[in-house]
């Protein structure tokens, strides 16, 4: 059986008991799996509903529907629908609606990640160890580079400084 790297067409096995919103995730992962034609297909639409024949798709306003219009015609994405949606043979998109709150892949990214380097840099701010090298120093902390998963150190004990 050839994996996704070697194939990236193969379908991967979907869990009977996915809920729609996971078959998404899924059919998603399988989409980007297809290189560069598929990212507008993976990342920037928002799962609506998979109402057959139909599978209902989002994007964000602004978007030019044509990225996508061109392309719903595509087998490799069609066999995809009717794989990971039982009965569904068609996509249809739609712009987002101005107060959604709904987020594409690539926003709900960029989202997590936002939101974890503003709780890094809260962490490195409230640090008692970091406030007293600063003070000590006369020195600041200009900005926080770091992977934002990475485990923040231990504090120091009174021996250590």
């Amino acid at each position: 059986m050839l994996t996704s790297v070697e194939n990236p067409d193969a379908i991967p096995i979907i869990p009977v008991d996915c809920t729609p919103r996971e078959r998404f995730d899924l059919f998603r992962a399988w989409l980007e799996s297809g290189g560069a034609r598929y990212e507008v297909w993976s990342k920037d639409c928002i799962f609506l509903s998979a109402e057959p024949p139909t599978l209902k798709l989002e994007y964000p306003v602004g978007f030019r529907a044509n990225h996508v219009s061109a392309t719903h015609t595509d087998a490799r994405l069609l066999r995809g629908v009717a794989t990971f949606f039982e009965g569904c043979s068609r996509v249809t998109v739609r712009h987002r609606e101005a107060d959604s709150a709904r987020m594409t892949h690539r926003e709900t990214v960029a989202h997590k990640a936002a939101l974890a380097q503003a709780e890094l840099e809260q962490l490195v701010a409230d640090n008692t160890d970091i406030k007293a090298i600063i003070s000590h120093f006369d020195a600041a902390i200009l900005s926080v580079h770091a992977d934002y998963r990475a485990p923040i150190p231990p504090v120091l004990s009174g021996e250590e400084y």
